[in-house]
Order: structure tokens, then sequence, then C-alpha cells
């Protein structure tokens, strides 16, 4: 698994098939989703990424520290055990909670991962 932590260490691909998240502790619905990743992946030969974020971005727009199911290195650990391609971990900060969902989806999902499927 290739863990980024920017849009200029990922190739754009066309293919691909995301899902977005905090995934801060692996659950059923997380499990579910990322299950789902990984049986389109399988089933149209396409490359899988999770984008998540780091910190919390409820410690960066709530009120302080989040109390986590699971760490960053443990997230990691569980992404390649479903055998996800490549993982982006997006630096949350105040400026990036500034854009607009649109903006996010436009910039980092479409443009810069080369979406043909996006799992929820």
């Amino acid at each position: 698994m290739v863990i980024a932590h920017s849009l200029d260490e990922i190739l754009y691909q066309r293919n691909s098939v995301v899902t977005v998240g905090t995934f801060d502790g692996i659950h059923l619905g997380h499990q579910k989703i990322l299950s789902e990743l990984l049986a389109c992946k399988n089933a149209a030969k396409r490359r899988s990424v999770v984008i998540s974020f780091h910190p919390h971005p409820r410690e960066i727009v709530g009120r302080g520290p989040v109390g986590l199911l699971t760490t960053l290195d443990e997230r990691l650990n569980l992404f390649e055990t479903y055998a996800v391609d490549i993982t982006l971990i997006i630096d949350f900060t105040f400026e990036f909670s500034r854009q607009t969902s649109l903006e996010f989806y436009e910039r980092y999902v479409v443009k810069g991962t080369g979406v043909m499927e996006v799992i929820v």
C-alpha cells in the first residue's frame, strides 16, 4: 500500500474507486465500506484509494482532542489488510477546513485521483 500525504504523490488514474472518511475507528460500518471498496476494485480491476484526515477534523474545528478508537498507524495497518492500493492522509488544518465540499471533491477526488466510482 502506498501512503501519500499530498496529491503530488499520487498519479491521476481514471479507473480509481475511492472512499473518503476519518475512519477514526474501523467499526462495522467502516468495515462494510472497505469491503465494498475491495469488491469494486477486484470486480473491475480498479485502483482503490482511501482519502482520510489527520488530525481528526473535530480537533481543528471543534473543541479540542477527540477520543479515537484507533491511532493513525493502526488505521493504516487496517487499510492494508483490506488491500487498499493508496491511502492519502490529508493534513487537516483550519485553512483546509475553509474549502467547500464541492471544492474538496473536485480537487482531491475528481482531479486528484481520477475517480471512476465513489463508495460512501
